[in-house]
C-alpha cells in the first residue's frame, strides 16, 4: 500500500528548512513513500521580464528535501481554471484573465460563485493546462500529480454547446467530456515523466462524475476524500463521512480492477471534535485500499490538541505502515 501525506502548502510560507527536514524525517521515520504538495499557477509561472516566479526555487528546495529522505513528491493542481481543489487560501490568475472560458448555467449565469471554474470544452483551457503539465515535471521534478475534487458542473458555456448533440443530457454528455480531459492530462504527465504516478480523489456527492471517471485508463489511482467521523456526528463544517463514501465508491473500484485511494479529511477538525476523532480514527485509517492519504496536521486546533490530534495519527501511520493493509 502506498502511504501519501497532504502536505499542503509548505514553500509559500514561512516554514525555513530545517523545520521541512524534521518534518520530512518524521514522514519517513512514520513509513511515508509520498508526500504531496498544492502548487499554484504562479508557483510556476514567469513575470513579463522573464524573471522565474519567486516561489520557484522554494519549490525545489522543498522536492530536494523530500527526496534527500527517500519520499517522492506529488504536485496537486491547486485551483487551476477553478478545476480542482487543494489548499484553501489559494488564488490563481487565469479565470479571473479569462472569463470567457467560465462554465455557465442554462440561464448564463456563472456556475458556483465561489469557485468559478472554467470549461473544459474551452480550448483557452486546454492551451494553459497543456503549458503548465509538462512545467511539473520538466522543470520541477515531480514525481506524479493528484487531482484534488475535480469541480464539474452541467456546462452551458457557448464552447460546450458548440461541440454537445442536441439530443445529449447536458450533464451526463459534460461529465463524460470532463473524464475525457482529465485522461488527457493525465496522460500528458506520463508524457512527461514515464513513472509519474497520478491519482484522483472526488469528495463524497460526486458519484455520477466518479463513474465516468473510472474508466479513465490514465489514473493509477482513483477514490474519495471523508470526513473522519461517524455520520450522527456533527461538525462546523458537514462533508460525508469516509465511511459513507467507501461503501459507496470502493465496490466499484474493485468491480473495475482498478486501485484504490482514499483522503482521510480531518486536518480541519477543531478542539470539540478531538475526542470523536481519536475514537473513530483507528477505523478510518485501516480501511482496505490500495494507497491512504492524509494530513500531516489539524490547521485549526489549539496547539495542545493538535499535538494530541499529530501524534495519534502520526501513531496510526506508522502501525499501517508496518503492518500493511491488504485491499478488500
Amino acid at each position: 500500500m502506498m502511504i501519501n501525506c497532504y502536505y499542503y502548502a509548505p514553500h509559500v510560507h514561512s516554514t525555513i528548512s530545517r523545520h521541512l527536514e524534521w518534518d520530512f524525517a518524521k514522514m519517513a521515520d512514520m513509513g511515508v513513500d509520498v508526500v504531496s504538495i498544492c502548487i499554484q499557477e504562479t508557483h510556476l509561472n514567469c513575470h513579463s521580464d522573464g524573471i522565474g516566479a519567486w516561489h520557484a526555487q522554494r519549490v525545489r528546495n522543498v522536492r530536494d528535501l523530500a527526496h534527500k529522505h527517500g519520499l517522492k513528491i506529488h504536485a496537486v493542481p491547486n485551483r487551476w481554471a477553478g478545476l480542482t481543489a487543494g489548499w484553501i487560501e489559494g488564488f490563481n490568475h487565469f479565470t479571473v484573465q479569462h472569463p470567457d472560458t467560465f462554465s455557465l448555467n442554462e440561464d448564463g449565469t456563472v456556475v458556483d460563485l465561489n469557485e468559478m471554474p472554467s470549461s473544459v470544452c474551452h480550448p483557452k483551457v486546454i492551451a494553459h493546462f497543456e503549458t503548465f503539465i509538462p512545467k511539473l515535471f520538466n522543470d520541477f521534478g515531480f514525481d506524479g500529480l493528484v487531482w484534488d475534487e475535480p469541480h464539474a458542473h452541467p456546462c452551458f458555456n457557448p464552447e460546450a454547446i458548440k461541440l454537445r448533440p442536441s439530443d445529449a443530457d447536458p450533464a451526463d454528455w459534460y461529465y463524460s467530456k470532463f473524464a475525457e480531459f482529465v485522461n488527457r492530462m493525465s496522460g500528458l504527465a506520463k508524457q512527461c515523466h514515464s513513472s509519474a504516478v497520478v491519482s484522483l480523489f472526488i469528495q463524497p456527492g460526486q458519484e455520477v462524475l466518479f463513474d465516468r471517471l473510472l474508466d479513465c485508463e490514465h489514473l493509477d489511482f482513483i477514490g474519495s476524500d471523508g470526513h473522519v467521523r461517524r455520520s450522527d456526528y456533527k461538525m462546523h463544517r458537514m462533508k460525508g463521512t469516509i465511511f459513507d463514501v467507501y461503501q459507496k465508491v470502493n465496490p466499484k473500484i474493485v468491480e473495475k480492477g482498478r486501485k484504490s485511494m482514499f483522503l482521510m479529511e480531518a486536518q480541519r477538525h477543531r478542539d470539540e471534535d478531538l475526542a470523536h476523532y481519536l475514537e473513530v480514527a483507528g477505523e478510518a485509517f485501516r480501511l482496505p485500499m490500495d494507497q491512504l492519504m492524509f494530513y500531516y496536521s489539524a490547521h485549526e486546533m489549539t496547539p495542545a490538541n493538535e499535538a494530541i490530534f499529530n501524534e495519534h495519527t502520526w501513531k496510526l501511520i506508522a502501525e499501517i505502515a508496518q503492518q500493511g493493509v491488504k485491499k478488500a
